[in-house]
C-alpha cells in the first residue's frame, strides 16, 4: 500500500513539475541556451543537468541595461542560493523545505527572474512550487 502512495506521489509531482516547465519554456523568448523541456522534466536529483542559467539569461529589446543588470544580480543570488544548499544538504536537499522570495515594483521582472530560478534548481533535482502573496 504504500508503494502504491508513493507512486502516486510521483506522479503527482510530475504532473506539476510539468506544469510549471510548460509555464517557463512559453514565457523564455530565446530557447537556444536552455536544456529541453523533455530533459528538464526528466531531470532527477540522480540525473542532474549541468548548464549556466545566467548564460542563458539575455536582455530584452526594451529592457535598460540597469533592469537588465539587476534581474541578472537577482537570478545570481537565486543560483548561489540553490547551489550553496545543494551543498549543505547534499542527498536530504530534497526533503527539506527552503524557500526564495522576490520583491520589487511591477514590471521589475520578479516573475521572469523566479521562473528561471526555479528552472535552474529544477535542473538540479529539487522540486519546485511557486505562489504569489497579494497585499492586503
Amino acid at each position: 500500500m504504500l508503494d502504491q502512495k508513493e507512486e502516486q506521489l510521483k506522479g503527482y509531482w510530475m504532473e506539476i513539475k510539468s506544469d510549471i516547465v510548460a509555464v517557463i519554456y512559453n514565457a523564455v523568448a530565446n530557447l537556444e541556451k536552455f536544456p529541453t523541456k523533455e530533459i528538464v522534466e526528466n531531470c532527477t536529483k540522480h540525473d542532474l543537468i549541468e548548464w549556466d542559467v545566467l548564460d542563458a539569461f539575455e536582455m530584452f529589446k526594451e529592457q535598460s541595461s540597469e533592469s537588465y543588470a539587476e534581474q541578472r544580480y537577482v537570478i545570481q543570488l537565486g543560483k548561489a542560493a540553490i547551489d550553496k544548499y545543494l551543498q549543505v544538504f547534499g542527498p536530504k536537499a530534497t526533503i527539506c523545505t527552503r524557500n526564495i522570495i522576490i520583491h520589487g515594483v511591477p514590471g521589475a521582472g520578479k516573475t521572469y527572474s523566479a521562473l528561471l530560478i526555479g528552472l535552474y534548481a529544477m535542473t538540479k533535482g529539487l522540486r519546485v512550487m511557486t505562489t504569489s502573496m497579494m497585499a492586503a
